[in-house]
């Protein structure tokens, strides 16, 4: 497998953890990752609303993404 086949690109479907709590969630898929310090990783959550997070506990690809 090649690093791009085990790493998240866009387009995938993901789920990202926003707290260790589990309360705060976004599940959707990757329109762009971030390039920089500062950048946002950008969500397309449900009903097509984009989701700009900048900092997060975790992100897991979904399965069969």
């Amino acid at each position: 497998m090649s690093e791009n086949e085990n790493s998240i690109q866009p387009g995938d479907t993901v789920y990202v953890q926003i707290d260790a709590s589990d309360h705060v969630a976004v599940r959707g898929i990757v329109v762009r990752l971030p390039c920089a310090t500062g950048d946002a990783l950008v969500i397309k959550g449900k009903g097509g609303m984009l989701h700009y997070i900048q900092q997060y506990y975790v992100m897991t690809r979904e399965k069969g993404a």
